[in-house]
């Protein structure tokens, strides 16, 4: 029996930011997301923009494509966050703090099959 053959990707949420609504400006209020994908191949890898940081949008988008990931057959294999101290600084040895859950990093994978591209069905959010 064949040993499996398993692809990877990671999904990466950076950072977040609040805007703050300035009528002189037009600017409207509402959050933004630095959130990317990156798949890994044998022959080539590739990193996706999901979502940017001057760019308002009216969802969550790690827990959206962690779902779309899912659906598509990726497993969830780890989660990385950073630990911040009780009063928002780290606290060096992480034993103390909360995770922070605008920064981390899901790793996932799934069985390859031949003919289907790592990065196939395209993550559309």
């Amino acid at each position: 029996m064949a040993e499996n053959q398993w692809e990877y990707c990671h999904l990466g949420l950076d950072g977040d930011k609040y805007h703050k609504p300035d009528k002189r400006t037009g600017n409207v209020e509402g959050w933004s997301y630095d959130c990317h994908i990156y798949y890994y191949g044998p022959s080539k890898s590739q990193y996706i923009q999901l979502t940017r940081l001057d760019t308002i949008v009216d969802f969550t988008p790690f827990p959206r494509a962690m779902a779309l990931l899912g659906l598509y057959g990726w497993e969830l294999v780890s989660v990385q966050h950073p630990v911040y101290g009780a009063h928002g600084g780290s606290d060096g040895d992480g034993t103390s703090g909360y995770l922070a859950w605008h920064r981390k990093i899901a790793y996932f994978k799934r069985l390859v099959v031949p003919g289907r591209a790592t990065d196939e069905p395209k993550l559309t959010l």
